[in-house]
């Protein structure tokens, strides 16, 4: 890769940086307010994802010069997947057959 892309590609991954640090903070709080893992877990997808989301529809049309929107969209869419099964585990958990 040359170095130019190299950087764009740091640039455009680094509001992920930020945001996977505000993620983490936001479990290790929620644990150490002694919180279920699982509603630990969704809280942080969907805060994850929201974010990511947001993220990709700011930055798309560099992404798109760049050659970087199917990666970027493949990490959107494996954490919506991710939010979607552990929202749907909680859901059963706290409101249907235990688990």
């Amino acid at each position: 890769m040359e170095p130019r892309k190299g950087a764009i590609l740091m640039a455009l991954f680094y509001p992920f940086t930020i945001v996977t640090i505000a993620a983490g903070f936001l479990a290790f709080v929620m644990i150490l307010l002694k919180f279920d893992i699982l509603m630990v877990s969704t809280v942080v997808l969907w805060f994850y994802f929201a974010c990511a989301a947001s993220i990709y529809f700011i930055s798309e049309r560099a992404l798109k010069v760049f050659g970087f929107r199917g990666l970027f969209l493949g990490f959107i869419i494996t954490i919506g997947i991710l939010a979607i099964l552990s929202a749907a585990l909680f859901v059963l958990r706290h409101f249907g057959t235990s688990i």
